[in-house]
């Protein structure tokens, strides 16, 4: 009714309202109360009709659906690394959000605006460091859903990492898989923090531990038929591997890399698979019909 209201208010159609935004008939049934906005779709339509994304978010403010809808919205800009995005998105909520609303989805919301201000270069990692903290050392942190407080804790452990405080990111890394959580996602997500924890020790030049990390996060993989991490795992073990040359035969090496290339197919990232094969020629080559 809101957003009926204020179209009119401004003379425009409803065809005129959707032009790069969505189809008219997404803007019928938002206004026919059919449908609930999209939250990009909604940020769209605020702006075209000159009112602040707050404006509707004070309509919406018990709505699960639209919190669940954020977050995934937040999530898919994060795989592009729209990180201006996800800072303006945030702040838009958080200036109308209070931590009483949502728990959850407040305290999700602080968590990617400040990985977004380290991203941007807004703030320095000491001081995103120190607001992640807090937020997994709140009182309440106890009763976050889907492992929410690891997830923060993963990312204060990848921001020491690209910082290069590797022996800072080690901490935090064993810390999420010192702990056992009983979720059907937990093993996936603990792939990826294997796969950034081996990087660290690969850095590092503890190349033992890195073979062992990256052959726990290869069976993880292989045990929940999940292709997205498990290529960048083989290369990590070959890599290791090729830093002990007098403790593994070259053969061995060599088909790791092949896996990596094998499986990192599936992902369709080209341009790392041709740095791999340029990089790693000599090893490839030995590899047969046979094997």
């Amino acid at each position: 009714n809101e957003i009926k209201w204020l179209r009119k208010k401004l003379g425009i159609s409803q065809k005129e309202l959707a032009k790069g935004i969505c189809h008219q008939s997404e803007i019928s049934r938002i206004e026919a109360g059919e449908v609930y906005p999209r939250i990009d779709v909604l940020h769209k339509i605020s702006l075209r009709l000159r009112v602040t994304i707050q404006h509707f978010l004070s309509l919406s403010n018990d709505r699960t659906d639209y919190f669940d809808e954020t977050i995934k919205y937040l999530m898919s800009l994060n795989r592009l690394f729209k990180y201006k995005d996800i800072y303006d998105l945030t702040n838009s909520e958080l200036n109308y959000r209070i931590k009483k609303d949502n728990y959850y989805f407040f305290t999700f919301l602080v968590w990617q605006n400040t990985v977004a201000k380290f991203k941007l270069g807004i703030l320095n990692y000491t001081e995103i460091i120190e607001i992640l903290l807090q937020l997994i050392n709140d009182d309440q942190s106890f009763i976050l859903d889907d492992f929410l407080d690891l997830k923060i804790i993963n990312s204060i452990a990848t921001i020491y990492a690209e910082s290069c405080c590797y022996n800072d990111a080690i901490i935090f890394y064993k810390q999420i898989l010192d702990t056992d959580v009983k979720s059907e996602k937990f093993p996936i997500f603990k792939a990826k923090v294997i796969n950034n924890y081996s990087k660290c020790l690969y850095i590092l030049g503890r190349y033992h531990e890195s073979i062992k990390i990256s052959k726990a996060g290869i069976k993880i993989c292989k045990e929940e038929h999940n292709m997205e991490i498990i290529g960048y795992l083989y290369e990590r073990l070959a890599e290791s591997q090729e830093k002990l040359l007098d403790e593994f035969p070259e053969k061995e090496i060599a088909k790791n890399y092949y896996k990596a290339i094998f499986y990192l197919q599936v992902l369709n990232v080209q341009p790392y698979i041709i740095k791999i094969k340029k990089s790693k020629k000599r090893f490839l080559e030995l590899i047969t019909i046979n094997d």
